[in-house]
Order: structure tokens, then C-alpha cells, then sequence
């Protein structure tokens, strides 16, 4: 439908615009349909280009028949030509245009202005090579008039071009605009003038074949003006206004280019509004660029003024060029006291001076620096001398004239390393405790079941049956008591332990948990089924093996829903939309399945999902998500098609052949 759309309106404004055609060519001086195609590909794609051939055949064919200029076979093969060059000029131009201003909207940016401008120009090259090749081949135009024809093609298709295309382009965006009462005002103010600046210019008989009167140029401040007053969108409608107004001006013989002869003429105003359009194109878009770097600065601005860790900014010679209102906390002085002071001098202490000097001289010789993008922590000055322990991180810039700037981001550690030392001393309390409990407290309970098998042994026959049953109560009370400081002994340790930097195959994990569990697993008939292919992942092997040996012993539990067998199947992680990225395995079973709103509920410490029907601590899930979160992974639980749950475990990123490591 668009490509037909394209073909009526590129053959409505061709058939208006040929009629001030060069006599015999169908060369004209106005032409917008190129500034139609152009816009169409642009918003529509290369798929509307067939549409501007139609277009271009039919304007072109119905013009040389109705002036009999050849017979109708060769006016249909001229034509057919003609509309080639016309399609391939907007074709090219989209190609150049997307190539060289990277996609995005090719007038916002005045570099991308200057792009635009430079493959318009190169385009409509293509199109005034054809089209006046072609007609004066087949001898409707002469040969002798051939460079008059291209400037004409030329010259119509680029000022096409600039007056219409970015007038198009801009439309989607007015229609997003807020039309406030004051907007509406102004639109219609300016409407005004621009209506009147038109008609003073073109409306008026020029006094002389001559030089062009100087009230011409009155449309210049004129666009200036809307250029930095309006957004593009009204610059262009009004060059469209303007345009309008010329050239009905000069066909009717009025204003200050006319010169007797009409294409003549016509080439000096399409000149004019070409130079007037791409200077209002110019304009606007750094206009909007100045916009766009001022609320760039106002952000930042915002942004560093509200930072919690203090920015200074020095530069090439280590003097200070800006200072945050956090630095002004940080280190007590203001602003004004330390613009221009070299940093050395008032912030760093003076047996790390030398240091700060020699790393700037060795940036500015190499363009290395040792602490560049690292944080460092190194001693800071406050005013008055006081030394605190600061954390720092120095990335580079360049100010407005290209000359360096070193950007330095800087924490107060003073307080956290207080802080950090009491975690180190209650994590050593907390460690120390783990270790008690590890070998004292599991003492007595080794005893309570040793006494109580004893006399359970010796003196079962001085015992009734309430007194053999209070016996094996004692014991699965203190085997259960000693599983749960097992489990409290592991958790700690799957928090704190050191994550290596090793490949472990996870084939070979689920074979050791299988091991363990084999007596288990034959005991409960159940069905254990292992994917074929399991990945490597980057993981201790010993934790990932009580990780999974967890999941699968919580799988083995609930692996039944009383109509079939256990069922368990290990097999590797698959994202799902939604998941995170990572690479680790999933234990699947055939079970209940996780009641809603527990399926975070029994990944903490001692929740359970059952009563104490089903044997456990309640600490194995807890242990396995602590296993996946310390090797920078996840765990969780998700239902299983067909019923049952599947429990997932990631051990954070894949390994890589291209990993130093």
C-alpha cells in the first residue's frame, strides 16, 4: 500500500512541477517530488523506491505524450529510464544518508547536517545523469542544451530535497508536541510574519532586471530567528511557506530574482532556498545540540553536587579545576579556597607528593597510569593537616580545548575501617564459636548416644516397653541434634569459603553425589535419569558436590506423589524467559511440587515446606543457595510440566577458553 501511496503523490507533484518544466526536456527547476521520495524512504524504508519509479514514469510519460514530443514507444522507454534515475536518486541518498549519520535521525546534529547535505548532493548527481542522458539519447532534448538540462534536473532535485524532505522528516515530531495556549500564540505569531516577509519579498514587481534588491536577504535573520526561537519542525514548514510564496512569486513574473527569462529565473530562487534551507537546517540543529550539551552539563551538575563520595577534578598540571560540594564536606574547604591550588598541596600528604607529581608526568609522557580505573586506598589530608585513610578512583578526561583532566572519586574510609575491624574481630568470635561447637558440644551428645545404646543393650530386660521407648527417643534426639550442628558447621563454612578459579566438569560432581546416595537410592526403588551432556562450571568441586548432594537428597524425599514411583532426573540449566544468565544443573522430581508463596519460604534456614513427617533439618536448601550465591549464582524453585518441581542451581558465568585464568 505505501509504495502506491508514494506513486500518486510523487506523480501529483511531478505533473504540478513540470509545468515550468525546460521547454522540451521535462527538466524542471522545481522539484519537490525528490524531497517526497527521499522522506518516504526514510520513514518507510527502500521497500517505497518501486513507488517512486511509478511515479516517475507516469508524470514523465503523460507529459511527453500530451506534448507529442516522440511516439509512444519511445516516450514509454524514456520514461521508464527517467524513473529509474529518479528511484535510484532516493535510493542512494537513504543508503548515504543512513551509512553516513549512523541510522538515527540524520538533522539533529549539525555533523550529521553536514552528511546529509554532502550525499543529497552526490545523490541527485545520480538522477541529473540519467534523466538528461536518456532524453537528449532518444532526441527529444538537444545535445547543445545538455549541461543546461543536468544544472536544471540537478538544481530542482536538490532544492526538492532541502525544502521538503526535512519539513517531512519533522512531522512525526509535531505531532507529539504539548500545543500549550502560549505555544498556539506563538505558532500563529510567527505564521504571521512569516506570511509577510514572503509577500514583501516575492510579492512585489521587481524595479529593474538587475542585481537582486537587498530585501532578499530579510528571510536569513528570519530563519535564524525561527531557528533558535521554534524546534525544526516549524523552521521547515515555514522554508516550505517561503518557498511556496517564491516560487509562485517568480512564475508570475514578481520578485527580486526574476530576470525575464522563467528558468532562469527559477534556478537563482532555488538556489537562494536551497542556501536558505540548509542554513535553517544548520541553525536548528545546533540549536538543539547546544540544548541537548547544556541539560548534558545541568545533569551532571545535579548529579555531582548530590554524589555522596567527593569529586575533585585537577588538571596537566595538577591544579584543582573542580571541587563537589561533597569534596567541600570531605575535606573542609570551599570551593573558592581550592580552585587553582595544586592538589598536591592541599590534599595529599607530603610523604605521597612526589608520588602524585611523577604519576601525572608519566600519564601525560605514556598515557598509562598504575592506579588509573583502579580503586586504591591511600592516607588523604583534610584541612588543618588531619590524615584520613581515603578510597580512591582516578579516570580521565579532556576539557573543551582537548587538554587532559584527571577525575578523582574519594570515600571516606576513616569510618569504615573502624567498622571493617570489629567484622573481622566478630567474624573471629564467630569462627571461634563454630569451632567449639564443632568439637565441644558434639562431645556430650557422642556420650548421650552411647550411654543410651548401652543401656539399651544391658539392661533392656530391667526395662518395660515405655522405658525402651524413652531410650530410642534419647537417641534420635541427640542424632538429630548432632545433624543440626553438622548443618550449622557447613552453612557458615559455604558463606565464607574461598571460590577457586577452576573448571570442574559437573559429570563427574553428580557421579560422586550418586555414590553417596546409591544404598539410598536402591532402598527406595527410585528412578535417577542423567542428561547425557552436563556442562563445566567454574566451582569447588567439594561444595558444589554438597550443594548438589543436597538437592538431589531433597529430591529423593519428595520424589513420589504416592501414584508412581521416586522419580529424579539431573540435567543442565536452560534459561528460561525471565531466568538469569549463568550456567549450573537442574534437579527435577515428580513430586507434590512447592505450595504457592513458599517457594522462597524454603530456601531459608530451618523453614520447612512439611511437618515433621518428611526427616530433615530444614537447613539443605539454605546450604545450597549459600553455595550458589558465594560462586556468584542462584538457586531457586520452579514448577515441573506435568507436575513436580524442579530446583535450579547457577554457578554465576560459563568458563571460557579466553579466560586468563
Amino acid at each position: 500500500m505505501r509504495p502506491l501511496l508514494v506513486a500518486g503523490g510523487y506523480f501529483v507533484a511531478a505533473r504540478l512541477s513540470l509545468l515550468v518544466a525546460f521547454e522540451g526536456s521535462n527538466a524542471s527547476p522545481v522539484w519537490p517530488p525528490s524531497g517526497l521520495a527521499l522522506a518516504a524512504t526514510l520513514l518507510w524504508g527502500r521497500g517505497v523506491v518501486p513507488g517512486v519509479w511509478l511515479g516517475a514514469f507516469l508524470a514523465n510519460a503523460t507529459a511527453f505524450l500530451a506534448a507529442e514530443a516522440a511516439g509512444p514507444g519511445r516516450v514509454l522507454v524514456v520514461s521508464a529510464v527517467v524513473g529509474v534515475g529518479n528511484a535510484l536518486e532516493a535510493d542512494v541518498a537513504a543508503r548515504l544518508v543512513g551509512a553516513w549519520t549512523g541510522g538515527h535521525d540524520p538533522l539533529r546534529h549539525p555533523g550529521d547536517v553536514g552528511r546529509f547535505l554532502l550525499a543529497v548532493t552526490a545523490a541527485c548527481a545520480v538522477s541529473a545523469s540519467v534523466g538528461p542522458t536518456a532524453i537528449t539519447a532518444a532526441g527529444l532534448a538537444s545535445w547543445g542544451l545538455y549541461g543546461t538540462v543536468w544544472f536544471t534536473w540537478w538544481l530542482g532535485a536538490l532544492a526538492g530535497i532541502l525544502v521538503v524532505a526535512p519539513a517531512a522528516l519533522a512531522l512525526p515530531a509535531l505531532r507529539r508536541l504539548e500545543w500549550t495556549a502560549p505555544r498556539r500564540v506563538e505558532a500563529v505569531a510567527w505564521a504571521v510574519v512569516v506570511l509577510v516577509v514572503a509577500w514583501a519579498i516575492f510579492g512585489e514587481r521587481p524595479s529593474a532586471v538587475g542585481s537582486p534588491r537587498p530585501i532578499a536577504y530579510l528571510l536569513f535573520p528570519l530563519v535564524v530567528a525561527l531557528a533558535f526561537r521554534l524546534d525544526r519542525c516549524g523552521v521547515a514548514l515555514a522554508v516550505v511557506a517561503t518557498s511556496a510564496a517564491a516560487v509562485c512569486g517568480t512564475v508570475q513574473g514578481l520578485g527580486p530574482f526574476y530576470r525575464g527569462d522563467l528558468n532562469t529565473s527559477l534556478l537563482l530562487v532555488q538556489t537562494f532556498l536551497a542556501s536558505t534551507s540548509a542554513t535553517s537546517l544548520l541553525v536548528a540543529s545546533a540549536r538543539v545540540e547546544n540544548g541537548t550539551l547544556r541539560e548534558s552539563e545541568r545533569r551532571k551538575d545535579v548529579i555531582l553536587c548530590s554524589a555522596l563520595d567527593a569529586v575533585v577534578t585537577i588538571d596537566g598540571e595538577g591544579r584543582i579545576v573542580e571541587f563537589t560540594p561533597s569534596a567541600e564536606r570531605l575535606f573542609g574547604y570551599a570551593r573558592e579556597e581550592v580552585l587553582g591550588q595544586t592538589m598536591a598541596e592541599t590534599l595529599i600528604p607530603a610523604g605521597l607528593r612526589a608520588a602524585h607529581r611523577a604519576g601525572i608526568a608519566h600519564y601525560l609522557d605514556t598515557g598509562q597510569g598504575r592506579i588509573l580505573g583502579r580503586r586504591v586506598r591511600m592516607p588523604a589530608l583534610r584541612r588543618g593537616g588531619e590524615e584520613f585513610l581515603a578510597e580512591v578512583c582516578v579516570t580521565t578526561g579532556e576539557d573543551s580545548r582537548g587538554h587532559p583532566l584527571f577525575i578523582g572519586f574519594v570515600r571516606d574510609l576513616s569510618e569504615a575501617g573502624r567498622l571493617e575491624a570489629e567484622i573481622e574481630a566478630r567474624n573471629h568470635d564467630l569462627e571461634t564459636m563454630l569451632h567449639v561447637i564443632s568439637h565441644d558440644l558434639k562431645e556430650p551428645l557422642r556420650g548421650i548416644e552411647a550411654f543410651s545404646v548401652m543401656l539399651t543393650e544391658r539392661h533392656a530386660a530391667r526395662l518395660d516397653a515405655d522405658g525402651v521407648d524413652l531410650l530410642g527417643r534419647i537417641r534420635r534426639a541427640a542424632a538429630r541434634m548432632r545433624q543440626l550442628l553438622d548443618d550449622l558447621l557447613t552453612i557458615a563454612r559455604a558463606r565464607s569459603f574461598q571460590v577457586p578459579r577452576s573448571e570442574v566438569d559437573a559429570a563427574a560432581v553428580v557421579t560422586d553425589v550418586l555414590a553417596r546416595l546409591e544404598q539410598q537410592i536402591r532402598e527406595l526403588g527410585a528412578e535417577v535419569q542423567v542428561a547425557e551432556k552436563l556442562p563445566r562450571i567454574r566451582a569447588d568441586r567439594t561444595w558444589a558436590t554438597e550443594a548438589v548432594y543436597n538437592l538431589v537428597t531433597n529430591a529423593l524425599k519428595f520424589g513420589s506423589n504416592g501414584s508412581r514411583p521416586t522419580q529424579v532426573s539431573i540435567g543442565p540449566y536452560v534459561r528460561a524467559p525471565g531466568e538469569p544468565e549463568g550456567v549450573g544443573l537442574v534437579v527435577a522430581d515428580r513430586g507434590p511440587g512447592v505450595a504457592e508463596g513458599q517457594s522462597e519460604r524454603i530456601f531459608e534456614l530451618f523453614r520447612r515446606a512439611t511437618g515433621r513427617e518428611v526427616e530433615g533439618t530444614g537447613v539443605g536448601l539454605s546450604i545450597v543457595r549459600a553455595v550458589a550465591e558465594r560462586h556468584g549464582g542462584r538457586a531457586w524453585v520452579r514448577p515441573r510440566e506435568g507436575g513436580g518441581s524442579e530446583f535450579v542451581m547457577t554457578f554465576g558465568r560459563p568458563p571460557t577458553r579466553l579466560d586468563p585464568s
